[in-house]
């Protein structure tokens, strides 16, 4: 072999040798921050004492990682070696390597915190809240609320009550209303995640099998429970309610709900009305049920099981309109032609 071949040779050996080189580091590198997903948060212990590798060893144990190896890297890299804490943590659902040692290293063990999802509310006014009792911005709680498939914040998830829902609706409808316990350094997608799986819980496979019986889906289910829900304010008055609008979306009828104008002004910024105005009864949106027949796009509120069961359970009847007397009584007053309507409306609200 001459001089140059054996030179040119080399050249090309050190030349791979350097991209193989710099493919492992970047592997190596992009392995420390990729999230590892599993179905659920988990609880871990540190005990007093723990080095790294012990600490590594019990992650892969327990299947929080799947190599010791990154996690001790990781650490070294940080610098935090030393200095992780013992200590009870629950380990967020989706979690990296780099987040585990700078978890460990903060020492936010068990930080818990309650937050609150209030009934009735969008999510543009859960997002809100959360940025009020959370270190999460409204902004960001909203990106992850209004994403089409659940797969980008939850991977290895599968949520059945999901299964239904238009690809092009976000998650207005699923995030449960209630008081949820979470930590201070969790993201949107773990205070969602939890919303989720409530949802779950609460819908009983009884439930879904009258759903199914009936001919409808889970997602028409909670947009109409979210109307029945902002229109009637007595627990007791919904069942009768929802059998008014699935009498009226059974002969086309328009289901003419003020709650839906009132989610399109809320989502043009404009202040909501407990009666809407004559002009915002004409405004075009594919959510102004005044306008369209048959249900809205989705669902214009979270709902909760009551009202999502009065909704599958609801009461037959022959009535097609309702109203409130403003009398402070509370009560509803139904009608079954719009003759009886007129003269309630003469008799109760004029």
């Amino acid at each position: 072999m001459s001089k140059s071949v054996l030179t040119k040779t080399i050249l090309w050996s050190l030349v791979a040798i350097l991209i193989f080189g710099f493919i492992a580091v970047f592997w190596v590198f992009s392995s420390l921050s990729q999230e590892i997903t599993r179905s659920s948060q988990v609880r871990f212990s540190i005990e007093q004492g723990w080095g790294v590798q012990r600490i590594a060893q019990e992650l892969q144990n327990n299947g929080i990682i799947t190599s010791k190896t990154f996690f001790v890297f990781a650490s070294k890299l940080d610098g935090s070696g030393s200095s992780l804490k013992a200590g009870d943590y629950i380990i967020p659902a989706s979690v990296s390597p780099n987040a585990l040692v700078k978890l460990f290293a903060s020492g936010y063990a068990s930080d818990e915190i309650t937050v609150r999802i209030k009934e009735e509310e969008t999510i543009t006014e859960i997002a809100n809240d959360i940025e009020d009792q959370t270190d999460i911005s409204a902004d960001n709680f909203l990106e992850a609320a209004t994403v089409t498939d659940s797969r980008e914040l939850f991977p290895d998830v599968t949520f059945p009550v999901l299964s239904d829902k238009p690809t092009t609706q976000g998650l207005e409808g699923y995030i449960y209303p209630d008081t949820y316990s979470i930590f201070s350094y969790a993201k949107a997608s773990d205070v969602i995640f939890k919303a989720l799986t409530n949802l779950e819980s609460k819908l009983t496979q009884e439930d879904r099998a009258a759903i199914a019986s009936q001919g409808k889906t889970i997602f028409q289910i909670l947009t109409l429970a979210s109307i029945v829900e902002r229109e009637e304010p007595s627990q007791d008055e919904r069942s009768t309610v929802a059998g008014v609008f699935w009498n009226r979306l059974a002969i086309g009828m328009a289901l003419q709900s003020d709650a839906t104008i009132n989610y399109i002004l809320d989502t043009l910024g404009t202040e909501r009305n407990a009666q809407p105005r004559t002009e915002q009864l004409k405004i075009e949106s594919l959510y102004n049920t005044y306008l369209n027949a048959g249900l809205p796009p989705g669902p214009i509120s979270n709902p909760t099981i009551k009202s999502i069961r009065a909704t599958i359970y609801y009461t037959e009847s022959d009535y097609y309109y309702f109203l409130h007397p403003q009398d402070g009584t509370h009560t509803t007053i139904y009608s079954k032609t719009l003759d009886e309507h007129n003269a309630n409306k003469a008799k109760y609200l004029d």
